[in-house]
């Protein structure tokens, strides 16, 4: 069995656990390390295209291409009769077989030995299910489009051009951006832009013209062409500082009208898809890099009325309910100490809080993945990992990611001193001091 069989096998085993991982890792996982600024909804967005591709990818492709024609006919004829077993009973078919190869390769992983291959009919099965869950997620856009379209509101308008996909759908929403005072649907047209010349475009401007006090609306300039240079980051830390009183990336806004969609109830092919789609569409959502803040702060402290600027975007942010505003604000103190040393005190008891915070989501991982696969039979049914993955899903939807750590920190009587003092153990230094490079030792 080649490598890229295996992989496509593997992640038609996980795929529901995995796409529900990435999302919950996007917004919580950034806890490990406030230095980085590139935005974690970034890297499980890449993760969910990448996973996306490989299982949109029939690992007989290939074998198909060389095959005898007769073979190739024989093939799409036992395609057939599997994908019509498979819509009867999604969840259950091929449990049984799946539950033996698991078996064999836990055997195999305990005696050191190889594990054995998945054999013809599994995967097969598995690439049939792939593509029967492409088309189930097809029709639930040709159905939630239908709905929100039906709405009529602006929102559910623009999230329906989002769904569609297409340069049509993208020139609308670029239509409704223009014409439209909600920052949100000016944010997803942000999001989907025409091809160069294909329509006309709105400006990243819009959005801080809509909702100056919005911190998201000023790091969006950044994005603009020309926007990264030197004079256009201190007017976004400028305006950051006089004009923003709080930072809306509007995430929780589209997860809340995901789900407001009709939802099948019967666990299957249909709630699957609905699930995996949302979570797919949250965890790519953008989150603006706070450089053009890091860099000013970096570089400036010595010009007037800088440091006051930083302190007061950090303040701004340290007020926020987000992990990655958090971040931005325990980033953006670093610089700021060495020129304001009377404000230590504060940002050291930030700094623990937020340290103890991190180390209690990278524990927390573990039991994600007990609540989305808590035993074989989750694993081996397709839709084993569906009832937790939408109970995560709810919980994201009323709570932040801090204030759902900080609740459950709290339920668990958690002591965060020691928290902090293991998250300083594993990094060898304070959340407040610069990450350190592959060379620089631990004092």
């Amino acid at each position: 069995m080649t490598a890229r069989r295996r992989r496509v096998l593997v992640v038609a085993l996980l795929a529901v656990a995995f796409l529900a991982l990435w999302m919950w890792m996007g917004r919580r996982g950034i806890a490990a390390d406030a230095e980085a600024m590139t935005p974690p909804a970034a890297s499980a967005s890449a993760a969910t295209a990448v996973l996306a591709r490989v299982m949109a990818t029939p690992a007989s492709a290939g074998v198909a291409a060389a095959a005898p024609a007769a073979l190739v006919t024989k093939v799409v004829d036992k395609r057939a009769v599997l994908a019509n077993q498979m819509k009867a009973d999604w969840c259950g078919f091929g449990a049984e077989q799946r539950r033996q190869w698991l078996a064999a390769v836990n055997a195999a992983s305990s005696a050191a030995s190889v594990a054995p291959p998945p054999d013809r009919d599994m995967l097969l099965s598995e690439e049939v299910g792939t593509e029967l869950l492409a088309e189930a997620t097809a029709e639930v856009v040709r159905r939630w489009v239908a709905v929100l379209m039906q709405r009529g509101d602006p929102r559910s308008q623009a999230l329906a051009d989002i769904l569609g996909s297409d340069a049509e759908a993208n020139a609308r929403l670029q239509r409704r951006a223009r014409s439209s005072a909600d920052p949100m649907v000016t944010v997803l047209a942000l999001r989907r832009p025409c091809a160069s010349g294909a329509c006309i475009n709105v400006e990243a401007s819009q959005w801080s013209r809509l909702e100056p006090e919005n911190l998201q609306a000023w790091l969006a300039l950044a994005e603009a062409p020309g926007g990264a240079g030197r004079s256009q980051q201190a007017y976004i830390l400028e305006r950051a500082a006089s004009e923003a009183r709080y930072s809306r990336s509007y995430q929780q806004e589209l997860q809340a009208l995901l789900l407001s969609l009709p939802q099948t109830e019967k666990p299957g092919l249909q709630a699957q898809a609905e699930a995996q789609l949302i979570i797919g569409m949250v965890s790519a959502w953008p989150w603006r890099s706070a450089r053009p803040l890091l860099d000013s702060c970096r570089g400036g402290m010595a010009e007037a009325g800088v440091a006051q600027r930083c302190e007061t975007a950090a303040n701004l942010l340290w007020q926020q309910d987000s992990l990655m505003d958090r971040a931005m604000a325990i980033a953006l103190a670093r610089p700021l100490l060495p020129v304001r040393p009377d404000l230590r005190n504060l940002w050291e008891g930030r700094a623990r809080e937020y340290e103890a915070v991190g180390q209690w989501t990278k524990s927390a991982l573990q039991r994600v993945i007990q609540k989305l696969v808590p035993d074989e039979e989750a694993l081996v049914s397709r839709c084993g990992a569906l009832a937790g993955m939408r109970e995560l899903q709810r919980e994201m939807a009323v709570q932040t990611d801090w204030v759902g750590a900080r609740a459950e920190m709290r339920e668990a009587k958690a002591n965060e001193a020691e928290l902090s003092a293991l998250w300083r153990q594993a990094a060898g230094r304070s959340v407040l001091e610069p990450p350190r490079t592959a060379s620089a030792p631990k004092s």
